[in-house]
């Protein structure tokens, strides 16, 4: 028996433990058939002064996958994106990003959120729309190391 569904074995998906809403986000991740793989962030403390959580994912993303993340977070306000070409691999999800270069970030919405929710886009779709969408520039906090 899989451990995880046949559609993820690819995947990775990861969530910052230093999030407020982290335990409420772990739990919505048990009620569904989306696994979360692990936890990040419990030795770093960095604010990136965004209203709302930053989703990082990698350049092969489908955006069917990712639709079915976003579902999970519906409720904890604004989502933001960033493809991070230089992650672990290319189909990671990291909810609660730190964002430590300060990177420009895209909102998960108008044509970006269309294309995340259309049944045949593809990753490189989902990549361009991010890329050509309008960015929000945030600044990151101090980062502080709590080792």
């Amino acid at each position: 028996m899989l451990m995880k569904p046949k559609r993820w074995l690819a995947y990775t998906i990861e969530v910052n433990d230093l999030l407020p809403s982290y335990e409420q986000v772990v739990e919505r991740f048990e009620h569904s058939d989306v696994p979360l793989d692990g936890a990040f962030g419990s030795n770093t403390t960095a604010g990136t002064g965004l209203p709302g959580l930053l989703l990082a994912i990698g350049p092969r993303v489908e955006p069917a996958r990712l639709a079915e993340v976003l579902s999970l977070l519906s409720e904890f306000g604004q989502l933001f994106i960033l493809v991070d070409e230089d992650g672990r691999h290319d189909k990671f999800i990291v909810i609660g990003a730190l964002n430590l270069d300060s990177k420009p970030v895209t909102a998960v919405a108008g044509d970006v959120l269309a294309i995340i929710m259309r049944a045949d886009a593809t990753a490189e779709e989902l990549c361009k729309a991010i890329h050509i969408s309008p960015k929000v520039h945030v600044l990151a906090g101090r980062e502080t190391s709590t080792d």
